[in-house]
């Protein structure tokens, strides 16, 4: 039976939008059902606590001045006056700025069809998806919906009035004590950087640390910046109750009683599932999911996704790319396997923290004592000392035979320095190609190759033999030197 189109999605994401235009600049027929229109609010939430992060360093940055030589005239000019609504509205103009090419009319300037209907998958008598009173029936389909918060269940807490990272701009004033629930990347930024704008912040969390994904040696650093600066984080504590009294919300955590004029839940993010009709088609969901395979087929191979969660986080860099290799296969032929060894994560806090690949705990596990732990500290780079930027350090797990297994790193920039650590993990490349790229003095990309440098002195203090020969070697050199 023909069909109308070659791919159809499903959700106005910035991913389905991303999507529908790679599809259809590969000459492919498409269209995109909007669903809940171009969703705006999935980047408005990241650039928030982007916008809070970069104020709050902004401030730290401000203290520092006088290390350049640079002095207020009075302790009163000092410290600048936030005002709250003008933070606030800054991601807004952000995304009006960037948002021209998103909209529907640009849209469908490229050649695809834009369909502003919601709808749902029917089965007979062909998988199709009814959108309105118009049926779309295409060889593939890809679910965009984007993702949204994860709110656990709390007793009480749907009694009360609580953020997440979509509803944060409805926070009109800067409250005075706030609450985060959980220790994701999103509510571990929030948490440092309201700290630092004069907010008294405490974070609840159930497990052993923050960050509970990330390497333990790199989250509990993050976790001793953030109390040194005054967060109060209580681990090993979970919240067994909520409640409102007398204009106050209170949180039963643990042994405690914790009483704030906000709270913000940070338990992770989960795929956003509107009333798709999903079952009827065979279409198989799972805790902040759907069910899918390494091509992103979902239990309906005619189905893809490019939404899904990963360890319960979700990103739009990685909602992009699982995008990307959705559409490959839902064009040709399903071959391209998704792999997020090689996906950056990162959490913007200030030192930033980033990672790809194994943590060491993993990388010991599937290893053993072929892993060798490279470290070198931001302390010693002229960059990091000159912009008093000096906390953190680059760890690099690497296998003998010289391929990295994962990095780590908690400094300034480590969102932008991690991103030539995957390239050569993509690539395949070695260790060595870090330890040999000529760099440019003073940068802080000079963290990268002073920390694959370790990995030739760790290979030689490994194999006595072979520091013998290399001792010998250099002996004999002298020896014969005239």
């Amino acid at each position: 039976m023909a069909v109308d189109y070659n791919l159809a999605v499903i959700g106005g994401s910035l991913a389905g939008i991303q999507a529908a235009i790679d599809a259809v600049q590969r000459r492919a027929r498409v269209a995109l059902v909007l669903q809940n229109g171009i969703a705006q609010e999935e980047r408005l939430s990241f650039l928030r606590i982007q916008a809070l992060a970069l104020a709050s360093q902004t401030l730290r940055q401000a203290a520092s001045a006088p290390l350049w030589g640079m002095h207020w005239g009075t302790e009163a000019d000092s410290v600048p006056s936030v005002h709250w609504s003008d933070l606030m509205q800054w991601p807004l103009r952000v995304v009006d700025l960037l948002s021209h090419a998103e909209q529907p009319a640009a849209l469908a300037t490229l050649g695809i069809d834009v369909i502003a209907d919601r709808g749902e998958f029917i089965r007979t008598p062909s998988l199709t998806f009814q959108a309105g009173h118009r049926r779309v029936q295409s060889r593939s389909y890809l679910l965009a919906t984007g993702y949204h918060s994860y709110v656990p269940e709390i007793p009480g807490l749907d009694q009360v009035e609580y953020l997440t990272a979509e509803t944060l701009g409805k926070l009109t004033d800067r409250p005075s004590h706030l609450i985060v629930l959980g220790g994701d990347p999103t509510g571990v930024a929030l948490a440092q950087a309201l700290n630092r704008l004069g907010t008294r912040v405490t974070v609840v969390v159930k497990g052993e640390q923050i960050l509970a994904r990330e390497d333990g040696e790199m989250a509990f650093l993050i976790q001793a910046q953030l109390e040194a600066e005054g967060v109060q984080i209580l681990t090993h504590t979970p919240v067994s109750q909520i409640r409102q009294l007398q204009g106050e919300i209170w949180v039963q955590a643990g042994d405690r009683a914790l009483a704030a004029d906000a709270i913000f839940v940070a338990a992770g993010t989960q795929m956003a599932l509107p009333s798709l009709n999903l079952e009827a088609v065979g279409v198989r969901r799972r805790e902040r999911g759907l069910v899918v395979n390494h091509r992103l087929q979902t239990t309906n191979s005619r189905i893809y996704t490019c939404s899904q969660p990963i360890d319960g986080y979700g990103m739009l860099h990685i909602a992009q790319y699982q995008a990307s290799i959705a559409v490959k296969n839902a064009l040709t032929w399903p071959f391209s396997r998704i792999e997020y060894r090689h996906c950056p994560v990162v959490t913007f806090t200030d030192p930033g923290l980033a990672r790809v690949g194994l943590t060491e705990l993993q990388a010991h596990s599937h290893h053993g004592k072929d892993v060798l732990v490279l470290r070198h500290s931001f302390k010693a780079l002229d960059k990091a000392q000159l912009g008093n930027i000096p906390t953190g350090f680059c760890k690099l797990l690497v296998h003998r035979n010289g391929k990295i297994l994962g990095a780590h790193l908690v400094g300034p920039e480590a969102s932008e320095l991690i991103h030539p650590i995957a390239l050569v993990m993509q690539q395949g490349l070695t260790v060595q190609t870090l330890a040999s790229q000529p760099l440019v003095f003073p940068t802080l990309s000079e963290i990268l190759q002073k920390t694959a440098r370790e990995f030739d002195r760790l290979m030689l203090e490994r194999d006595r033999r072979r520091q013998e020969r290399w001792e010998g070697w250099l002996s004999w050199l002298r020896s014969v030197t005239k």
